[in-house]
């Protein structure tokens, strides 16, 4: 081994299940791909995008699944209950309190 070389040893506690987890994958790739895949996995977590973009992602997909839904309740493809008769009806009505929630956003 060259003088030069630095090493870095990692050791996983098999009782915690993450710990587990990640020792099974590292366990089934080859001896000289284990190196290149925790390197890379570090750099692209490194670069992961800060946590406002991801909370801007996030909101822009509900924003999108909402305006989804409320076309399919304006197009009739989802019925609204407006009476709350106690029963389990699993037909394609939207509780009121769900609805007054979507209104409300």
């Amino acid at each position: 081994m060259e003088k030069d070389k630095k090493r870095f040893s990692v050791r996983f506690d098999l009782n915690k299940q993450n710990d587990m987890h990640a020792y099974e994958i590292l366990s089934h790739l080859p001896h000289g791909e284990r190196s290149l895949y925790i390197i890379n996995a570090i750099l692209e977590k490194r670069n992961e995008p800060p946590l406002k973009n991801t909370l801007l992602y996030v909101k822009d997909s509900i924003e999108k699944k909402i305006d989804l839904i409320m076309d399919k309740i304006q197009n009739g493809s989802i019925q609204i209950n407006t009476q709350n008769n106690g029963s389990t009806d699993k037909d394609n009505s939207i509780p009121d309190d769900v609805m007054d929630f979507i209104k409300g956003l």
